[in-house]
């Protein structure tokens, strides 16, 4: 005999689920009328509403903005200068604060993040300008909520930025490695030098890197952006997407790809050494120099494999000039199309 749910229990678990009812419908309905969390204010009125200069010899910082635009820019001087923007009414006890432990400079929003205990807190929109002086730092450090980032010059050890919602966009720098994270928006890199790594990854938004060298290793992530990089110099490359597409162009020693059903494309404007793609579906079409000899592995089950190359094939294996380069194709359905560079 089975045993009865005492209804003691489901008015209690009925009094549950309501309140979840309710508490997502308000959630939804302020979302809509865009009173919960940041208000989406005008910055063409913006003005300055506070300046702090920072005279001391600082080597780290750590930025925790809200929202808003932030922006990394040279100073004209010697000392850091940062600067807020905002309404000119823009309430007096949510301005910037600073903190300096040792060389260290902590720059912190106090708006906090939208959210009481006792309801919902509607916040401005502001932002922050950060001028740095020509020198090199060991670190800067950025976590953010839904601002959009713009370093337009750095020269640091370590630059690590995350954003949940925004955008980042760096533009020109010297750097030991970077790490750019965010959720939904898109990465955008230029014109950067790294003596170590480069890992940029997001989770819809669009990944984009151009005119860069990277010593090491370069790692780009999306799971529905597409990835784009060109001219990009590196000794080993990773690209991963789960629908999206890749396209890259430059020179690399070990390139990996991985994909769902993506198009993935590759011009190596100088031979591969190494060359692993994996996909489900997806094809794969590369472009790599004529002196580029490689051996080929191809696995499938219903996928084609086309060459400009005169290749010998031996049961899975295409085998091609002096066979040096080493490349592994593993796929369900997806083509791969291999041509030669134009001269």
């Amino acid at each position: 005999m089975k045993n009865k749910i005492p209804r003691a229990t489901l008015v209690i678990w009925g009094i549950i689920v309501a309140i979840v009812i309710v508490m997502a419908t308000v959630c939804i309905v302020l979302i809509l009328q865009g009173k919960w969390g940041i208000d989406g204010n005008d910055s063409s009125d913006y003005i300055e509403i506070k300046e702090e200069n920072i005279q001391q010899d600082i080597s780290v910082i750590h930025l925790n903005w809200v929202s808003g635009d932030v922006q990394v820019k040279k100073s004209s001087n010697n000392q850091i200068r940062i600067v807020q923007k905002g309404s000119q009414d823009y309430p007096q006890e949510q301005l910037f604060s600073t903190k300096i432990d040792g060389d260290t400079l902590y720059i912190e929003d106090t708006r906090g993040y939208g959210i009481n205990m006792f309801g919902f807190q509607k916040q401005e929109n502001t932002d922050l300008v950060l001028y740095l002086p020509e020198k090199e730092y060991q670190q800067l450090n950025g976590n953010f909520v839904s601002a959009n980032v713009t370093v337009d010059t750095c020269n640091t050890d370590h630059l690590y930025l995350k954003t949940i919602s925004g955008t980042i966009f760096v533009e020109k720098g010297k750097c030991d490695s970077i790490e750019l994270n965010t959720t939904s928006g898109d990465i955008s890199v230029n014109h950067i030098k790294t003596d170590e790594s480069l890992k940029m990854v997001s989770v819809s938004g669009a990944v984009i890197a151009t005119e860069s060298k990277v010593e090491n290793d370069t790692y780009a992530y999306s799971a529905s952006g597409n990835i784009n990089i060109n001219d990009l110099h590196t000794k080993n490359m990773k690209c991963e997407t789960i629908s999206s597409s890749i396209q890259t162009e430059g020179i690399f020693d070990n390139v990996t790809f991985s994909t769902t059903y993506g198009l993935v494309e590759c011009t190596a404007n100088e031979p591969l050494n190494q060359l692993t793609v994996t996909t489900v579906s997806g094809d794969f079409h590369g472009m790599i120099p004529k002196e580029n000899g490689f051996t080929a592995t191809y696995h499938t089950v219903s996928g084609t494999f086309e060459s400009e190359f005169e290749t010998i094939q031996d049961n899975h294996m295409f085998i091609y000039g002096d066979k040096n380069g080493m490349f592994e194709f593993n796929t369900s359905s997806g083509s791969v199309t291999l041509s030669a560079l134009p001269l």
